[in-house]
């Protein structure tokens, strides 16, 4: 809603709302970009609104309140920065970011209430998580005369199957220390005023999280979740479990009389892979070998070197502060950039950021699960904190997750190096795979259960060589 407090009559014309959504990739001028903008008309003087006194002059006093609504947009058109409202809005990140409906017209002014002179002050409230502090200014003549016309025009949508080139998720607030980057909003509202007078304007950035939400768990693992229980295995429960392909760690075992030995791993991951922050990424590990004193060993729970990499995806342009990144050698981001992001002649390229953010725990499955001499099992978990940035499909700032699987660990084993491989050995990823990071539980299930405490780890950025392994690997 929008408050006016008016202490002396106001020709006011119109009111309206916009929001701009923006990376900045450093701190020296032409380090930023907007990306996205939205604008919405709240209120229109009509030639039937009257003031306290009947008069149709058009002037507003005393207390106006102006309700309004919009979808907060959750896509992006990157070549016009347009708004794109999807036609299923229970598709994807929730479109229920909604901020108030503007046809209303103001409440009538209340006459009892004597305060200081001012010329008018403005409250303002928004459905939403605000930050920062409001900064006040004037809207140019040019700029008012497009407002009523913007919205309708600038709005496109899609339907449930149809895509557009560069139409994707506006990437959610983000801030971190460890990247450069970073995304924020900021919401305005202008104040159209005679046409003698400049218009007015106040601002505030506004904090967006998109609303994912995971599928549902299989049954079998609800069940376990609502007991309290140990998870089925991959064994128990097939359709709760991704098996990924069987990977060969090979490498020399022995203190004094080392001998070559292989020892095959097959990861199993809890589908779907899709997880809220604030639980646990269930995870399933079989190993076996002919030699079963090399496996006896490598096959305890602190051997296993399982972790959850981010990798941040992100557009910079010159003059930004980029000594942290280093560039992607993989290239996720295909194609060129969009339209919009070359139309000032800046040169924009993409930078990627990749940091370990967790590391599995493990332990021994209970006893109905029998350890053989040849094969082995162990059961894990990847606690996700509560504050983990969501996964995001935006293309100059993408979110990506992987699990990945390094070589066992041990002080009686020293791995192979990986034919064309780069840097060191135990370092190389061995397997991998992609996650979704959810915002939201699900409201029909039982909330995850974690069955170990969350390690004390520290998000640690990798080196140049693990970055071009990890890509290699994928």
């Amino acid at each position: 809603m929008v408050e006016l407090d008016l202490e002396v009559p106001q020709s006011i014309q119109g009111i309206n709302i916009s929001v701009k959504g923006r990376i900045v990739t450093g701190s020296l001028e032409g380090s930023s970009y907007t990306f996205f903008n939205h604008d919405h008309v709240v209120w229109t003087k009509s030639p039937n609104d009257h003031d306290a006194s009947g008069k149709q002059d058009g002037k507003l006093f005393g207390e106006c309140k102006y309700p309004f609504s919009f979808p907060f947009p959750t896509h992006v058109d990157l070549s016009t920065r347009a708004a794109v409202i999807r036609a299923d809005p229970a598709v994807g990140p929730s479109e229920q970011a909604n901020v108030p409906d503007a046809s209303s017209s103001p409440s009538p002014p209340d006459k009892g209430k004597t305060k200081k002179p001012r010329p008018w002050s403005i409250n303002f409230h928004l459905f939403s998580s605000l930050s920062g502090d409001n900064n006040f200014g004037t809207v140019s003549r040019k700029k008012r005369n497009r407002m009523s016309s913007l919205p309708q025009q600038m709005i496109s949508s899609i339907d449930e199957q149809g895509t557009a080139p560069f139409v994707c998720p506006i990437p959610q607030s983000f801030a971190e220390g460890s990247v450069t980057a970073s995304v924020d909003y900021e919401l305005a509202v202008h104040i159209v005023h005679s046409r003698f007078r400049p218009d007015s304007k106040i601002k505030t950035n506004i904090s967006y999280v998109p609303t994912l939400m995971p599928p549902p768990a299989s049954s079998k693992r609800q069940q376990a979740y609502q007991a309290a229980a140990v998870l089925p295995g991959p064994v128990a429960d097939p359709d709760g479990w991704l098996t990924l392909p069987k990977v060969a760690v090979k490498g020399f075992f022995g203190e004094i009389d080392a001998r070559h030995v292989e020892i095959d791993c097959k990861l199993h991951l809890a589908q779907p892979l899709s997880y809220t922050r604030g639980t646990v990424v269930p995870c399933y590990l079989t190993l076996t070998s002919q030699d079963s004193q090399a496996l006896k060993a490598l096959s305890k729970p602190k051997a296993p070197y399982l972790r959850l990499v981010r990798r941040i995806c992100h557009m910079t342009l010159p003059g930004a502060d980029g000594t942290s990144l280093i560039q992607d050698p993989r290239g996720s981001i295909q194609g060129a950039l969009p339209p919009a992001t070359g139309d000032t002649g800046k040169g924009a390229e993409m930078k990627t950021a990749v940091h370990e953010i967790a590391v599995a725990n493990w332990w021994l499955p209970p006893k109905d699960i029998p350890q053989q001499t040849h094969i082995r099992h162990l059961e894990g978990e990847i606690h996700l904190s509560e504050d983990l940035q969501p996964s995001c499909a935006c293309t100059i700032f993408s979110v990506e997750y992987f699990v990945e699987l390094l070589p066992l660990r041990s002080s009686v084993f020293e791995v192979d190096p990986v034919p064309g491989g780069k840097g060191l050995a135990k370092k190389q990823i061995v397997s991998s795979h992609p996650i979704d990071i959810a915002t939201l539980y699900r409201p029909d299930g039982p909330l995850p259960v974690a069955f170990t405490q969350a390690p004390k780890s520290k998000v640690r950025s990798l080196t140049v060589d693990s970055i071009h392994e990890q890509f290699d690997d994928y």
